[in-house]
């Protein structure tokens, strides 16, 4: 990521992820393969003392390596709101967002589709601007299930981590689910 401002910010994301120990000879994909490329854009729009908001923009190109699951067959985009609140070394945060896809029916009862995202999160600056300690949820809701019990299309992850500040133009993340 590049901050032009403190206001206004680009991201490039190249995910590479790794499959292995699937039980279903069908969807056995073992190997490492290279996700779809991401490109976004963040905007602080309003800081009111402890509290700022903005917005951000999403365009995911489906370059990944799709005999892997690793990748999707169309361009997804997406938007959102932005908010945080910071007292000192301790900060919370809430994205709000949906994200466009194609929609794609899955054998296992599963839609791919478009998707309503509610991401929250805490950071706590342990040493201050050198290393953090942070936890964070995922909530997604597929609209074509939206928040109906049992659905697959309806996800929730709960990850903690840490962050680390070699220099202050570099950031390493630590992180499990």
């Amino acid at each position: 990521s590049y901050d032009f401002t403190p206001n206004v910010s680009t991201r490039l994301i190249l995910p590479v992820a790794l499959h292995t120990g699937s039980d279903i000879p069908e969807l056995d994909a073992d190997g490492v393969g290279l996700e779809d490329i991401q490109i976004g854009a963040r905007f602080q729009i309003l800081q009111m003392g402890a509290w700022s908001a903005g917005i951000r923009a999403d365009f995911i190109a489906p370059t990944g390596t799709k005999e892997s699951f690793h990748g999707e067959d169309g361009l997804r985009t997406g938007a959102g709101l932005l908010n945080m609140v910071e007292f000192g070394p301790f900060s919370a945060m809430l994205d709000t967002n949906i994200m466009t896809r194609s929609k794609v029916e899955l054998e296992e009862d599963f839609t791919l589709g478009t998707e309503l995202a509610i991401n929250a999160g805490v950071r706590y600056w342990a040493l201050p601007d050198r290393l953090a300690v942070w936890a964070a949820e995922y909530n997604r809701a597929g609209f074509s299930d939206f928040y109906k019990k049992a659905s697959a299309e309806n996800t929730l992850e709960m990850l903690a981590g840490v962050e680390y500040l070699p220099t202050n133009y570099l950031t390493l993340h630590l992180g499990a689910g």
